[in-house]
């Protein structure tokens, strides 16, 4: 049930909190398709999925990288308070059970 509603919660997260390209690459990614896959069907570089997915590193100012769903997402859960409570939740199903 728990994880269910993490699911819930990601792709609201997904959905409402990325961008359109970001979008359309992480459906495209969760229903199992490769980034070459992904690539062809968008008629794009593979760079440019690996981009959306991992964002762009910027070599020049110290390998720093900007952008990405990944990082996108991360922080947004991190600053989540309904996915907050459900993870702790689950840590504590784990420790509970074990």
């Amino acid at each position: 049930e728990l994880e269910d509603q993490l699911k819930k919660e990601f792709w609201r997260v997904v959905d409402t909190l990325l961008t359109p390209r970001q979008r359309e690459v992480i459906r495209l990614y969760a229903d199992g398709y490769t980034q070459m896959e992904i690539a062809k069907m968008l008629n794009v570089n593979q760079s440019s999925i690996t981009k959306s997915l991992n964002g762009n590193v910027d070599y020049k100012n110290g390998k720093k990288i900007y952008g990405g769903a990944r990082k996108k997402i991360r922080k947004i859960i991190e600053n989540d308070e309904k996915i907050k409570e459900i993870l702790q939740k689950m840590r504590e199903t784990r420790e509970n059970k074990w």
